[in-house]
């Protein structure tokens, strides 16, 4: 795992907007990502996420380090009361699932409203020691 960082909020600017709109995101997500999301820095990787509720949503991901950092932004969510993390993949992003392997995502059926390519990181069970 990689050294602690201390995670930096970063405030949207219409610089950090024109970023996500260069890596590929469309203006529609980026204007749902601004709304609706918090932007936090862990070195030059950039996580967009929300709380509903005792759920941490990760909305979207800019940079390099995800797997470095992901424990730790977990860790973080859990100590803050996070009790789930929730993500959402595209058909042509499923490739994703196996960087989240090891945290035993569930996908989430049509019964909560969500489309298929939802699915769900229970936390309770992570500690600092989880690798």
């Amino acid at each position: 795992m990689a050294e602690k960082v201390m995670p930096v909020r970063l405030p949207w600017s219409s610089a950090l907007e024109s970023e996500f709109e260069q890596a590929g995101f469309t203006p529609l997500i980026v204007s749902e990502l601004v709304e609706l999301g918090q932007v936090w820095r862990f070195d030059s990787l950039k996580v967009v996420i929300r709380a509903e509720g005792s759920e941490l949503v990760w909305m979207a991901t800019l940079g390099e380090g995800t797997k470095e950092h992901a424990h730790h932004v977990l860790m973080i969510a859990k100590r803050a009361g996070a009790q789930t993390m929730r993500f959402h993949i595209d058909d042509d992003e499923r490739a994703i699932l196996r960087f989240w392997r090891k945290y035993k995502p569930a996908p989430i059926h049509g019964d909560e409203g969500f489309g298929a390519g939802a699915y769900r990181i229970e936390l309770e069970a992570l500690d600092e020691s989880f690798t």
